[in-house]
């Protein structure tokens, strides 16, 4: 493989795991509206591309915060689900 087809994967790699964090954010409606709150501050949670920055601002760590309670959401309710099974 070639280096350029190995960061062409990495790329849409990280591209496909953007759209994810996405999705998962945006299907609760209480962490899509805080996309449009301070310290975020889009202006509609559209504009926001599921990208969660590293480093220390008040933004990046509260988009950071946003994942983890979806990831969280995300957890309990597939864990649910089997336990129903």
């Amino acid at each position: 493989m070639s280096v350029e087809s190995e960061w062409a994967e990495v790329a849409r790699a990280s591209a496909q795991r953007r759209q994810d964090r996405r999705a998962l954010v945006l299907s609760y409606a209480d962490l899509r509206d805080q996309l449009c709150r301070e310290p975020i501050g889009y202006r509609h949670h559209d504009q926001w591309n599921g990208y969660a920055p590293p480093g220390n601002t008040a933004r990046a760590i509260a988009l950071r915060g946003l994942v983890a309670e979806a990831e969280k959401r995300q957890n309990v309710h597939n864990t649910t689900e089997e336990t129903n099974r």
